[in-house]
């Protein structure tokens, strides 16, 4: 389609005589070429704004963590015509859907042939040719743009996109955890360091125009009858705002990048405090048959239990490996599973891990 309009347009360009079109239907389509236009323009904005309607209401439902407040719709149409394509029935079979069609065996052996594991971005390194910058002293800043690329998308991933429900919801029960204050200062940190970016890349024009801006402002406020300005209200030079852009920059890259380091350091901290492999547990559990054997090992507990004999309740209760299960079957209180616990000196092995 996209081919076709091309040509056509090329035509109406080109090729198109007026003489030769009076009265047809190419000649009628130009003199209501406005009201095409507008019908078009109009059908494309809607189609277009209730897109973009969808998608951000389900971004928005994924930021605030709420999956299930998402609205998905099915392709109806685009599944009509994977489903139509293809057909061997038809006589023409020329689409890619179908794996006998020639464009697809032409695609296979010349047009994707070694391209299935191409990794172009990464790939640009070895290749003869540089991808020049604007500048001549930006030569090479495009080239390594894929390292970059890959790291900055991590981030934007994994901590601002998949983690912002627990930086929305920071003030309530859902959100408030130990890291959400590391998770706000990587916010911080990124908006900082992701404007300063914006102003290294755009070098003195960003600059220029907020600034004039704001003194522009500011001289049609009643401020300016405290305040004036002496001279025609000027932007940095170029030196002064590549100066601040890399100030904001490479100040804020590694402030985001050592709270990004500490953040993992930290949740593997936790997660090492808080993981035990049950597995060990057990298998020391199965090295002694009765809890008769343990008493000798490990000697008696603390305190006895307040509902039955000890002995023969505790020999029951370890035989089956399930202690914990077993007690609240017999109704007892979780202290003596506690105390238990604290007897058996295996290691890590915590009231949780039972």
């Amino acid at each position: 389609m996209t081919g076709a309009f091309a040509h056509r347009a090329i035509f109406f360009i080109r090729d198109y005589n007026p003489e030769q079109n009076e009265d047809n239907v190419l000649a009628k389509m130009l003199d209501h070429k406005e009201a095409i236009i507008s019908y078009l323009s109009w059908a494309s904005l809607f189609l277009g704004f209730h897109t973009l309607g969808l998608y951000v209401h389900n971004d928005v439902m994924l930021a605030f963590g709420t999956l299930e407040k998402q609205i998905l719709i099915e392709p109806i149409f685009a599944q009509w015509i994977q489903s139509a394509h293809g057909k061997t029935s038809y006589g023409f079979d020329v689409l890619l859907s179908s794996t006998s069609g020639p464009a697809f065996n032409a695609g296979q052996s010349i047009w994707l042939s070694d391209a299935h594991g191409s990794k172009l971005m990464p790939d640009k390194k070895d290749f003869v040719i540089v991808f020049r910058a604007m500048a001549q002293d930006e030569v090479g800043n495009v080239s390594q743009f894929n390292e970059s690329s890959t790291y900055l998308m991590g981030w934007l991933r994994d901590y601002l996109w998949l983690n912002s429900s627990q930086l929305i919801n920071g003030y309530n029960p859902f959100g408030m955890n130990s890291l959400s204050v590391w998770a706000w200062m990587f916010l911080f940190g990124h908006l900082v360091w992701a404007t300063g970016f914006m102003f290294l890349i755009s070098w003195r024009g960003y600059w220029q125009e907020l600034i004039e801006t704001l003194a522009w402002a500011h001289e049609r406020t009643p401020l300016a009858n405290l305040i004036r300005w002496r001279d025609k209200p000027v932007a940095l030079s170029i030196v002064q705002a590549r100066l601040v852009g890399l100030a904001h920059f490479s100040e804020f890259n590694h402030y985001g990048k050592e709270k990004f380091d500490s953040e993992g350091e930290e949740e593997a901290k936790i997660g090492t405090e808080i993981s035990f492999d049950s597995s060990i547990l057990k298998k020391e559990i199965s090295k002694v048959p009765a809890l008769s054997d343990k008493w000798e090992i490990y000697g008696k507990l603390q305190s006895l239990p307040r509902n039955s004999a000890p002995t023969r309740l505790h020999r029951r209760c370890f035989l089956t490996g399930r202690p914990r299960a077993n007690y609240r079957a017999f109704g007892l209180s979780g202290h003596i599973l506690r105390e238990m616990v604290h007897a058996c000196l295996f290691p890590g092995a915590t009231r949780s891990s039972w």
